[in-house]
């Protein structure tokens, strides 16, 4: 706005109407510097005004029919009409740049929905797996010798015997097995025997005597 005007009004120069004329004193970045006279009103004393240009075109420009110097074309025409053409193209600018942000915004929560749905099926693949190790560590930590009797893993240094056990009790003992009535086992107690890991293999030759 401030470009146009500057390109269509100079410093110094008049712009006159049917009864007033329109002195511009000064063009400045931010200001103009103007004054009215009016010819037919000899004892009038014209005010020096300074306006932003914005407040010019609204108090000045705007409703008067004030003409450039070739005394045919009006100020509005030469200045107002540019003035909204430019702002309609800011408009219109503001507005595409308003619908690629609100694309690429969309895009991006499109792009972070995909992503959460690629890290929930990574998440199910790995609690899938560690299911299928644990169950497999559950198989693989218990020993059936026979249907009455089952050898599981206990601890880290331990393990326990569960079942009729009774026949073989002097013998788990003389290995150095203790008796439990309350070992934990599933989130229960049960009777059972419990002894250190590297005694498995002669616990399992007691079982398998007897």
């Amino acid at each position: 706005m401030i470009k146009i005007i500057k390109a269509k009004l100079k410093n110094g120069e008049s712009y006159k109407s049917r009864y007033n004329t329109l002195h511009i004193k000064e063009l400045k970045d931010k200001t103009i510097t103007y004054f009215i006279t009016n010819p037919y009103r000899i004892t009038y004393i014209p005010n020096i005004r300074r306006r932003t240009y914005e407040d010019f075109i609204n108090k000045v420009i705007k409703g008067s029919n004030f003409k450039y110097t070739d005394n045919t074309t009006f100020l509005y025409d030469l200045i107002i009409t540019p003035v909204k053409k430019e702002r309609e193209k800011l408009n219109l600018k503001k507005k595409v740049l308003l619908k690629l942000q609100k694309e690429k915004e969309k895009e991006q929560k499109m792009l972070e929905k995909e992503q959460e749905k690629e890290k929930q099926k990574e998440k199910k693949k790995l609690i899938k797996k560690i299911n299928k190790d644990n169950s497999n560590n559950s198989t693989n930590n218990i020993t059936n010798i026979n249907k009455d009797i089952v050898i599981e893993d206990y601890s880290d240094k331990a393990i326990a015997i569960f079942g009729k056990t009774y026949l073989i009790k002097d013998e788990l003992k003389n290995i150095g097995a203790k008796y439990n009535p309350r070992l934990n086992r599933n989130g229960s107690k049960e009777p059972g025997w419990i002894i250190s890991k590297r005694k498995k293999q002669e616990v399992e030759n007691i079982i398998n005597n007897n």
